[in-house]
């Protein structure tokens, strides 16, 4: 029934524990010692998944879709992990706002890769089909995802860090 390569086991590892982590992540008071350690957990599993995913297509064949997103879920986490690193050393809002973003958008990679493969499940006539759904499932959730990171989160995020006076600025 499951018949993975070790890179496919290491991969769906990391991914299951890329969700536990996130969860803890996002029910604990931020900047506390369960946020800091659930989140270590989630950045080390992400990477996980995301280089693990390197091993479980054939590379050799040419450079595809999947090589593309694990590059991009790699640079998410990574910046994100600096940005803190940034914000522990520095304490500028910027870092933070940075750390936040990227984890963000991290975790909706996270969530738009995992609904790419559960519409690999269906059956589908042609590629062609196949691309279309994903498109027409894509497109609303990245929309919906990026307006909520983007209008919602973030604003919400950055009055939380710090409310400069109206003659500073917080991100210069």
């Amino acid at each position: 029934m499951f018949d993975f390569s070790p890179f496919g086991w290491v991969h769906l590892s990391g991914v299951a524990f890329s969700y536990i982590a996130a969860w803890f992540v996002f029910v604990f008071p931020k900047a506390g010692p369960h946020h800091k350690l659930w989140g270590k957990i989630y950045a080390v599993s992400m990477l996980l998944a995301a280089l693990s995913g390197f091993g479980m297509y054939e590379f050799n064949g040419g450079f595809n879709i999947f090589h593309f997103f694990s590059i991009v879920s790699i640079v998410s986490v990574s910046r994100g992990w600096w940005s803190i690193v940034q914000y522990q050393k520095t304490k500028s809002p910027r870092a933070l706002a940075n750390h936040y973003f990227n984890m963000c958008y991290s975790f909706m990679g996270l969530n738009l890769a995992a609904l790419a493969q559960s519409l690999r499940i269906g059956s589908y006539s042609s590629l062609t089909d196949y691309v279309i759904t994903v498109c027409l499932v894509y497109i609303p959730a990245v929309s919906f995802s990026v307006w909520l990171i983007q209008s919602k989160l973030m604003p919400r995020m950055i009055r939380t860090i710090v409310m400069p006076s109206p003659r500073e600025d917080p991100f210069p």
